[in-house]
């Protein structure tokens, strides 16, 4: 009774416009109710305003029903999660690495590879001599790549053309070149379709056999890394994990609090590190060592090495190794949540704030009419809602399984099965290719959508 009579004097001293906003707020949980009001009484206006406490409670609770609801998000335990996400995320590159990250890029930047091989009068020249200037071409982007990196080596390749005796080297500079692309994908926009087109038609039966080794190999995974070790890939059941990857926000925290999560975050990573690394860490005072890396294993395990085994038995899971695993987990976190979060957060408040069925006032109607505003289609309230949350819900699909579908976009323009063929589009000569697992996994991805939506609108 006290509460109540607080409450009752509370409401009698506010004015008339803390009263509205009030009404307004009680009323926004009943649709019904809402409607005669603001017909009655003209509060149109005052019912679309919201204040800032209010916006942020609604994305708070938005989000808690986000992550809790079982309809849309299935509850994956954390080994299942880790071993599927493992199989996909890509190693986040070294200090040591970046520099035939520099190389691959540069090499590619300079390049007119695709000048060459995909003007329109390469589309009409014989096979024969086709296959002469692929060779051409790819002969000197090898070579290149060889001689900026190493002067001598360059030298001695440019000599007895024996390419295959450098495909370790070969094999990493590409494979880093495409690594980093899949984890940054704004960089290397024209130097990654260059780099693409390069190794597809180094893959080519005819151009491989006269180079003598095949140029793709696997883009390295942490789920690869982590498989060297009987015990490596049981860190992917250790409930730590997910600590050690966690982002830690600032947002509506104390300091204390995020210094009690960051530290327990260093805890979780040290600990992982020295639990499932099959080699303690290595600390050397000498000179020819830079933050815990040889220079000399460097070189045997990307320059001077003959072939794929030299390069794996040089590699053990030492304690740098599994943090690194770590922390290109952690990286995958940081761009789901930087990618997807927006799409979640725009369906929260497409879903707070609009009705699905009854769109209330004017100013909470979604309906388009066409040629009006811009408009090419004519929608209800109701249509334009549901193809509003489909196109969000499937672009948030698409982000939250970006990594996947490029991996499978890869092996589809690398597929030595499905060739690509030199076709006149009607907009210039473009290779056309077959993408067969790009369009399963497409499949499944709007089939879970439809799911989702419980409809669809348009095309599917």
């Amino acid at each position: 009774e006290e509460g109540i009579g607080d409450l009752a004097g509370s409401i009698d001293a506010c004015d008339e416009a803390t009263l509205k906003r009030l009404l307004s707020a009680v009323l926004r949980k009943c649709p019904e109710s809402r409607n005669k009001v603001a017909q009655q009484y003209n509060l149109a206006t005052e019912l679309s305003a919201v204040s800032e406490e209010e916006r942020r409670r609604a994305v708070e609770d938005q989000y808690r029903e986000l992550k809790t609801s079982g309809n849309d998000e299935p509850d994956l335990s954390d080994e299942v999660d880790f071993y599927e996400r493992a199989k996909f995320v890509p190693m986040r590159l070294t200090y040591d690495e970046r520099k035939y990250l520099r190389l691959i890029d540069s090499t590619m930047h300079v390049s007119h590879y695709t000048d060459h091989m995909d003007a329109m009068s390469g589309a009409r020249i014989n096979p024969a001599r086709r296959l002469a200037l692929q060779m051409k071409q790819l002969c000197a982007i090898l070579t290149g790549m060889q001689l900026s990196h190493s002067y001598e080596h360059g030298q001695q390749l440019m000599q007895n053309r024996e390419f295959s005796t450098r495909s370790a080297f070969f094999q990493t500079v590409l494979e880093i070149g495409r690594r980093y692309k899949i984890l940054n994908p704004e960089r290397m926009r024209d130097s990654y379709g260059k780099l693409m087109y390069f190794l597809q038609d180094s893959r080519k039966p005819e151009v491989r056999e006269l180079i003598e080794f095949d140029s793709v190999v696997r883009v390295r995974t942490v789920y690869d890394v982590l498989s060297r070790s009987p015990r490596g890939l049981e860190m992917l059941e250790d409930p730590q994990l997910r600590v050690a990857t966690m982002e830690i926000m600032p947002e509506g925290k104390h300091r204390t609090q995020i210094q009690r999560e960051i530290k327990a975050k260093e805890a979780a990573i040290k600990n992982l590190s020295r639990t499932y690394c099959s080699v303690a860490r290595r600390r050397k005072h000498q000179y020819g060592s830079f933050s815990g890396y040889s220079f000399g294993l460097l070189r045997s395990s990307y320059a001077d090495s003959e072939s794929d085994d030299d390069a794996k038995n040089s590699e053990e899971l030492t304690e740098d190794i599994v943090e690194q695993c770590i922390y290109s987990l952690g990286d995958h976190s940081t761009y789901i949540r930087f990618n997807r979060e927006p799409c979640d957060r725009m369906i929260g408040f497409l879903k707070e704030y609009f009705d699905p069925v009854d769109p209330g006032p004017a100013e909470y109607s979604l309906a388009i009419e066409e040629g009006v505003a811009g408009a090419r289609l004519s929608h209800p309230h109701q249509r334009q809602y549901t193809f509003v949350l489909q196109s969000m819900t499937l672009w948030r699909e698409v982000l939250d399984n970006m990594f996947q579908l490029w991996h499978l976009a890869e092996e589809d323009l690398l597929d030595e099965e499905h060739v690509y063929a030199l076709t006149d589009t009607g907009q210039g000569h473009h290779r056309v290719q077959k993408s067969p697992r790009s369009v399963v996994a497409m499949q499944k991805i709007l089939a879970k959508v439809q799911r989702k939506v419980g409809g669809w609108i348009g095309s599917s």
